[in-house]
């Protein structure tokens, strides 16, 4: 024997030819349109963006909520804080300008990171372009940081609007070795960035960022001549190289480790593959120590022997 099936409701409906009664079920209540403003925009608040766009479209009370919502939002993110992950798909240059107008007091933009970007606007196609983005960008007055692992659009940024800061950890995907001529970047003296981790990539120099904390270098080829001839990375605190490609002469490396005696907070340091004179870190830190402008760590005090004590 199955189970029981609920009954549903049943409510009369006159006007019935011949006089009869004729029933028929009820209506499921709705809810959400019940809510008031303020209330839906607190659940916004715990939805992925995603989510919150596709609501636009069920019903009117629900396409107001969401308008007073991105009118006053200050963070978001595109991946719902899965960084790991690319942001939604079907974009365009039109669509994303929509979007951010609609956000007039945006501040931060996390899980910028889309899937493909076009490099230039094509005539007469709807694409997703980096000079789309940065439209839509410089359409949010107040924006104070993006986040991103787009090696072309983060050079962008850096070049047109120096003062948005890069969030969170920048890291490229695009990484691979042999090292494809299309992964390069250009790291400019004034950029707003704390953590950069580059694999597989063409850097030309690295320079004096005074912001920057974190620095990993994997399989990246320095292609100037001397690529560390104005590092200088005094809030420098990890520092790691790992089989890239430079100079072959080890006196190139000398305004490197000079650069990294004067990092007084550096914490970790690792050096894969470069090429150093015999004693050059210790012979570098030792005259940083003398000059004043370095650290040298000493050895904790040892206790004195019983008998060696003064009387």
């Amino acid at each position: 024997m199955g189970p029981r099936r609920k009954a549903s409701k049943l409510q009369p409906v006159g006007g019935s030819s011949g006089g009869e009664l004729v029933l028929s079920p009820s209506e499921p209540k709705d809810y959400i349109n019940e809510l008031s403003h303020e209330v839906l925009c607190h659940i916004f608040r715990y939805l992925p963006m995603k989510d919150i766009m596709c609501m636009e479209s069920l019903s009117r009370k629900l396409r107001e909520a969401v308008t007073l919502y991105l009118r006053v939002v200050k963070v978001v993110d595109l991946c719902a804080g899965r960084w790991w992950e690319y942001m939604p798909s079907g974009f365009t240059d039109s669509s994303f300008l929509l979007l951010l107008k609609k956000m007039p007091d945006l501040e931060q933009l996390y899980g910028l990171h889309p899937r493909f970007l076009e490099r230039r606007r094509v005539r007469g196609y709807e694409a997703f372009s980096i000079p789309g983005v940065l439209e839509a960008l410089q359409a949010c007055p107040n924006l104070l940081g993006v986040e991103t692992s787009h090696l072309e659009l983060v050079e962008a940024i850096w070049n047109y609007m120096p003062q948005v800061h890069i969030l969170g950890k920048f890291r490229n995907r695009n990484g691979a070795f042999p090292i494809p001529a299309e992964n390069k970047l250009t790291i400019p003296i004034t950029a707003k960035i704390q953590t950069l981790h580059l694999v597989g990539v063409n850097v030309p120099e690295i320079p004096c960022v005074s912001m920057l904390r974190h620095l990993y270098l994997k399989w990246v080829r320095l292609t100037k001549p001397q690529p560390f001839k104005d590092f200088l990375c005094v809030s420098l605190r990890t520092f790691v190289m790992r089989n890239c490609a430079g100079p072959t002469n080890s006196l190139k490396y000398v305004p490197l480790v000079t650069g990294l005696a004067s990092a007084r907070n550096l914490e970790q340091l690792e050096l894969v593959r470069v090429p150093f004179l015999g004693g050059l870190i210790q012979h570098v830190v030792e005259d940083s120590w003398r000059s004043g402008h370095g650290v040298m760590i000493q050895p904790p005090p040892t206790k004195m022997s019983p008998q060696f004590k003064h009387s």
